[in-house]
């Protein structure tokens, strides 16, 4: 069950870090096109 749980901790810090450079990435075209 430890196991399980890491993988969720390891999963949601992907996740999150993801959604962070897609971000920063939207945020930075459109300040390059503005």
């Amino acid at each position: 069950m430890k196991e399980k749980g890491t993988l969720l901790v390891v999963g949601s810090l992907l996740a999150l870090s993801l959604a962070t450079v897609t971000t920063a990435r939207a945020a930075g075209y459109t300040e390059f096109h503005r």
